[in-house]
């Protein structure tokens, strides 16, 4: 239980009598007071059930495990779990990780000032769980971490850094990099020369940018004073057909909806369908998105990487199953026709 958990904490941390030992929430000594409203909004319950569910000394295993000494530890239990004396003891202790055992929505409600007094060290401490603590905070400080951020994306993933770079950017927003992300930074992650992108991720980055496409021309038409609404074309098609020798003349009405939008997207589509993404600069530039020229250099690289590909592929050195990135790469590298050739030679035994 909870109170047996405390006592026994504070029976460890404590030299002196037991009437020294700390008061316990719900016991009758004068000194005890109700769990303080702060850290979570309402009280603290929530924390204290959670860490009770460790096991019979769950506040010990817990304080331990977060590097707590005896002296902060039991300055936290007797004060009731206040607020300002947990995070008295956190910094005093350098024990951050205590805020593993507060959700991101309970520690948002610590107040701006013990927020603040946090902020500066937990981002100095690099820990991976800065991902999630910096959370907490509103979305006008979040830039504050994104360094660190970037340096804790960096250390996860070392082999994909324009991935890395692109999760540190997005970090904290309200973006999805592939499903939300700018054009640049789709084009970005889709030619980097790294297996970062799944296929069913490339195949998200692929609808990021036709739907960037159809928004973009859907504004220039607007711009040029075009519609881009969808609307009916009638045409009439003659019929000549010989029946028994009698040539029989019919008129055929044919209604066709015509999209004015797929007309100003095409070049779009056709580039993420071509090697590489071809000509992906021209088309949103053409429909005024800026996108920066791809360097000459990037698709030499990934030139050479389909190669490697196609030969480890055809040695049997590299498996799709097994190299689940692998596969989606070639197929933007080849472009969609002459990736479908070859996977058809392969299966066929052409290769």
């Amino acid at each position: 239980m909870l109170i047996a958990a405390i006592v026994s904490l504070a029976t460890m941390a404590s030299a002196g009598p037991a009437s020294r030992n700390p008061p316990v929430p719900g016991s009758n000594n004068k000194s005890n007071k109700p769990i303080k409203s702060g850290l979570v909004g309402a009280s603290m319950t929530a924390v204290i059930d959670r860490i009770n569910n460790l096991g019979p000394q769950s506040v010990q295993v817990m304080f331990e495990s977060v590097g707590m000494d005896q002296t902060g530890a039991t300055a936290i239990v007797e004060s009731n779990w206040d607020e300002d004396v947990v995070v008295d003891q956190i910094l005093r202790c350098n024990a951050y990780r205590i805020l593993n055992y507060i959700t991101v929505a309970e520690m948002a409600k610590l107040s701006s000032n013990n927020l603040a007094r946090l902020k500066g060290p937990i981002i100095a401490a690099r820990y991976p769980e800065l991902l999630q603590w910096g959370l907490a905070y509103p979305m006008n400080e979040r830039n504050d971490f994104r360094e660190a951020v970037g340096q804790i994306y960096a250390t996860m993933n070392p082999f994909w850094p324009v991935y890395t770079t692109k999760q540190a950017k997005y970090w904290g927003t309200d973006k999805d990099m592939i499903t939300l992300g700018d054009a640049q930074d789709v084009i970005g992650l889709v030619l980097a020369t790294e297996y970062s992108l799944n296929a069913a991720q490339m195949s998200q980055a692929k609808e990021r940018l036709k739907n960037i496409a159809v928004l973009a021309a859907r504004k220039k038409l607007r711009a040029e004073g075009k519609s881009f609404v969808s609307y009916p074309v009638v045409t009439t098609n003659v019929v000549v057909t010989t029946n028994n020798a009698v040539v029989v003349t019919n008129s055929v009405v044919v209604t066709t909806m015509v999209n004015p939008i797929i007309a100003v997207v095409q070049p779009v589509v056709d580039s993420v369908n071509a090697a590489a993404y071809t000509g992906i600069e021209t088309a949103f530039s053409n429909l005024g998105v800026p996108v920066a020229p791809v360097p000459f250099w990037m698709r030499a690289r990934l030139s050479e990487m389909a190669m490697q590909l196609k030969t480890q592929i055809l040695s049997g050195e590299i498996i799709g199953t097994e190299n689940p990135n692998h596969l989606p790469k070639l197929s933007v590298i080849l472009g969609v026709v002459e990736y479908n050739k070859f996977i058809d030679d392969y299966n066929k035994g052409n290769q």
